[in-house]
């Protein structure tokens, strides 16, 4: 059991710094090159984000 319990957090944990670099890479740029269509995506992600935990609670 616990090989199965570490191999879910160990793809758990994978997936969670895949999003955090996906994350910085579209803030930057953002910040450097001003791209509109990021910008959107983050805006949107952020809306998407708030209407969730809105339902949520």
């Amino acid at each position: 059991m616990d090989k199965v319990a570490g191999t879910i957090l160990a793809n758990m944990l994978s997936g969670a710094a895949w999003v955090f670099t996906h994350v910085i890479y579209g803030l930057l740029i953002m910040i450097y090159h001003r791209d509109v269509r990021m910008m959107a995506v983050f805006a949107a992600a952020i809306l998407v984000l708030v209407l969730l935990v809105e339902w949520v609670l």
